[in-house]
């Protein structure tokens, strides 16, 4: 299954979302990629425009609000996003955007800063590519790209974990 196609039905989007609950992806979002975020973002003083694209179900959009003045969220599948609306539907000050980031040149607006977790390491080369043909288009000069590369749960890392 193509990674654009991956998370289109609601099942699927709900078995993602709920696979951050424990275990290693659970490890992972709670430990280094929440650092990540903070880290970064806190260090930027807040009056910002933020971008999380191929956004998910909301978790680092959600986190990211906490720290910036707007938080904008695009992703390719209205079931992710389904998700992320109702979890962050409390902040004021997060909206989401439903869009194929393999098709456009640059976003809307410009950015202080981009993030983009999990994709550079799991989608297609040709989508990797073109989201960070997007994000670059759409930083600011200054602006900051926040991403990560990390083991999946099917890595033997994440096996060593598991087991541990």
């Amino acid at each position: 299954m193509d990674y654009r196609s991956e998370h289109q039905e609601a099942s699927r989007a709900a078995s993602y979302d709920k696979g951050f609950d424990s275990g290693y992806d659970g490890y992972v979002w709670t430990g280094p990629e929440t650092k990540i975020i903070r880290r970064v973002l806190a260090a930027r003083n807040g009056s910002e425009r933020h971008a999380d694209l191929a956004c998910g179900t909301g978790r680092v959009a959600g986190l990211a609000a906490r720290f910036t003045d707007h938080v904008d969220g695009f992703d390719g599948s209205p079931a992710m996003l389904a998700l992320e609306r109702r979890r962050t539907e409390h902040l004021r000050n997060v909206q989401f955007h439903s869009i194929d980031l393999t098709e456009v040149d640059r976003l809307r607006w410009s950015y202080d800063s981009v993030s983009a977790f999990r994709l550079f390491l799991n989608a297609d080369d040709h989508i990797r590519r073109a989201v960070a043909r997007v994000a670059h288009a759409s930083l600011k000069d200054g602006g900051i790209l926040v991403a990560n590369i990390h083991c999946v749960r099917p890595s033997p890392v994440a096996l060593i974990y598991a087991l541990d």
